[in-house]
């Protein structure tokens, strides 16, 4: 029977958790998604649904044991990321709102005010026309489908942890005859080779949930 390591589980946890905070805080605050009307248990499945399809296209998760000073801060990482996604998508939105406000005042208009169904509060109903006319434009244009691709690709420009692999177990280095160092991740399903500056030159990547406790690089003969 396999016995499951510490190192091991936070790891496959990791993998599904840190994404899931990223979306699920983006989702909280994204228009149309974070509306009022939204409950926030289904933003929560939402977010959880999301995570599960995105997750064989998302980079392997490079983060520190969550256990760990490193993991809070990965923690608080993904969701200021997901916030400030979501947030920047909702200034687009509320300047809709506030140029139909500036239009009712000036025609005379500001006294007439309506429930806003996406915020829960009280606006005036010109701006309430421009902000539900963005939404169906939003919605139309498939702009839903962009904001969760935008979110996907979130991981590879700002990924999961600390710049870097940081393997919490296993691993090795072997110097190589010329020079160059090359490096098995242990945990972390990569295998790498450096140059003598420091150059990567080659990288690696198992299929998701393997890893090696030692990787090593020699010479190869095949013959038929």
């Amino acid at each position: 029977m396999p016995i499951l390591t510490l190192p091991q589980i936070e790891a496959w946890v990791g993998g599904a958790f840190w994404p899931f905070l990223r979306i699920g805080a983006c989702l909280m605050v994204a228009p149309v998604f974070g509306a009022s009307y939204v409950p926030p248990r289904v933003r929560i499945v939402l977010a959880g649904a999301l995570t599960l399809v995105a997750l064989p296209l998302l980079p392997a998760t490079q983060g520190a044991p969550m256990l760990s000073g490193d993991g809070v801060v990965t923690t608080v990482e993904q969701i200021i990321i997901g916030v400030a996604l979501g947030f920047a998508l909702q200034l687009m939105f509320d300047a809709l709102t506030l140029g139909g406000q500036i239009i009712a005042n000036g025609m005379g208009l500001g006294f007439a005010f309506n429930i806003d169904p996406l915020r829960g509060v009280t606006t005036p109903a010109l701006g309430q026309f421009y902000s539900l006319l963005g939404v169906l434009v939003f919605l139309a244009l498939d702009g839903h489908i962009a904001l969760i691709d935008t979110l996907i690709t979130s991981f590879r420009g700002l990924p999961v942890g600390p710049e870097g692999l940081s393997a919490a177990s296993q691993g090795n280095a072997q110097l190589l005859r010329d020079g160059d160092l090359f490096v098995g991740w242990g945990i972390q399903p990569y295998f790498s080779e450096f140059s003598p500056s420091g150059k990567l030159i080659f990288n690696a990547e198992l299929p998701a949930g393997v890893n090696t406790y030692r990787a090593y690089r020699l010479p190869w003969n095949p013959a038929p």
